[in-house]
């Protein structure tokens, strides 16, 4: 990576001449996935547990 030339007509993201490849295991991807899984769930089953008590408390 080179630095930002103000003289140079290219624009800073163009400087970049290869990006590399991420690569990753299959086990690293596996985990990588299930802990976004775990947080969408959590995230999910919170979302419902707050809508259960608001119905709970309006129909009191």
């Amino acid at each position: 990576m080179g630095a930002f030339n103000p003289r140079s007509r290219q624009l800073p993201h163009q400087l970049i001449i290869k990006r590399e490849e991420i690569v990753m295991s299959q086990g690293a991807l596996f985990a990588f996935g299930s802990v976004i899984f775990f947080i969408v769930l959590t995230g999910s089953f919170m979302f419902g547990l707050q809508r259960a008590k608001e119905w709970a408390d309006k129909s009191e």
